[in-house]
């Protein structure tokens, strides 16, 4: 019939148009996917191409390697896919698909590879549209080695933390200019201010006067690049106002450039050390004054006396000696045997075992017997 031959028309001109606006979008999807593939070939990055729905359409061959999937497997996977079963981060691609859409957005995530591991990634994502189609291109790039970088340096900056704080002498970073820019607990103990005190003060209005114009003449001779470093004990006056000797060493840090930025300062508390020392000059001077009052008690003493050592041997007479038996001083310290020089050797028989034993065993040695003088 007619109307048959009609519709027969109308339907083979419909499926014509439909066949020839399906060869069009596919050739436009080559196209787009062609311009995708040139121009991420060699991105050393990986290269995703997503739809509005958050399909993925394209990859580079970085992101094969990178995720360890075929290019097929990767095709049609959509984003949450690539971040694993994690919960809390699946939940955030909805947000950050959406930012992309407005324009354009930059995260961090966590990306799983086929085998299940795990590698962060720095994502920037923006909207382009092509023959009236949204997408989102993201380029995805494998941070691991950056938070490498970051996690050594927070350990390090841990264990420095660590030991500057609780280091066992006082340790400070000061600038040029005296100003305290770090201290640690031990050296707010030492100087007895609190850290925000000590922070807002420094090291010269801390400094004993007397002790200031040598340390600051060190100070100078370091940022003229006469010395590295330098050592030296001084005082400081604490919070209290007492007085602490400490033992300083300083050392200049200076920038990449050349340019002094601050000085690395050790402070080791030596008060009871030098308090000690104080004790044993005291003490040696009192010694020194006992001997001298005892030389001149010996000096004096009207009758012979002579010292010896726990060999026997003479090491001292006073005077009176030297009257009464003839012999010098030096005469009878320079004698192989001074006691023969005054000692009859019947007498010494008797005497020596006496001496002997008086020196071992400290004890006193009383005798009345007669000696000789140098004129016999």
């Amino acid at each position: 019939s007619v109307l048959a031959v009609a519709l027969q028309l109308v339907w083979s001109r419909a499926a014509a148009r439909l066949a020839a606006r399906a060869r069009h979008a596919e050739r436009r999807a080559d196209t787009l996917l062609t311009h995708f593939a040139m121009a991420n070939r060699h991105a050393n990055d990986i290269v995703l191409l997503i739809d509005s729905q958050q399909r993925i359409v394209e990859v580079n061959p970085v992101a094969v390697e990178a995720y360890g999937c075929s290019r097929e497997e990767l095709i049609g996977s959509s984003l949450a896919d690539l971040r694993g079963d994690d919960p809390v981060e699946r939940a955030r691609v909805p947000e950050q698909f959406a930012a992309a859409l407005a324009g354009s957005t930059r995260f961090e995530t966590v990306h799983r590879r086929r085998d299940g591991s795990r590698f962060p990634v720095e994502v920037s994502s923006r909207r382009f549209e092509s023959d009236g189609h949204t997408y989102v291109q993201s380029i995805v790039r494998d941070i691991s080695a950056r938070k490498h970088a970051e996690n050594a340096l927070r350990e390090s900056e841990e264990r420095f933390r660590s030991t500057f704080e609780q280091a066992a002498v006082g340790i400070a970073h000061v600038a040029p200019d005296g100003t305290w820019l770090r201290v640690n607990g031990k050296l707010c103990h030492i100087l007895g201010y609190e850290r925000d005190e000590l922070l807002a003060r420094t090291f010269q209005d801390v400094t004993f006067p007397d002790d200031l114009d040598e340390d600051l003449g060190q100070v100078q001779a370091v940022l003229a690049g006469r010395i590295e470093n330098y050592s030296m004990q001084k005082r400081y006056i604490r919070k209290d106002r007492r007085v602490v000797w400490a033992r300083l060493s300083v050392s200049l840090v200076r920038t990449p450039g050349g340019q002094p930025d601050y000085f690395i300062s050790v402070v080791e508390d030596i008060s009871d050390q030098m308090a000690q020392e104080a004790a044993i000059r005291r003490l040696a001077d009192d010694r020194a004054g006992l001997v001298e009052r005892l030389q001149r008690q010996f000096s004096g003493m009207p009758f012979g006396c002579a010292v010896m050592d726990a060999r026997m041997r003479v090491i001292d007479v006073n005077p009176a000696f030297e009257r009464i038996f003839g012999w010098t001083r030096d005469e009878i310290l320079a004698a192989e045997d001074a006691l023969g020089l005054i000692v009859p050797p019947d007498v010494r028989r008797d005497l020596d075992p006496d001496l002997a034993d008086a020196a071992a065993t400290g004890s006193s040695v009383h005798r009345i017997n007669e000696n000789m003088t140098r004129d016999g």
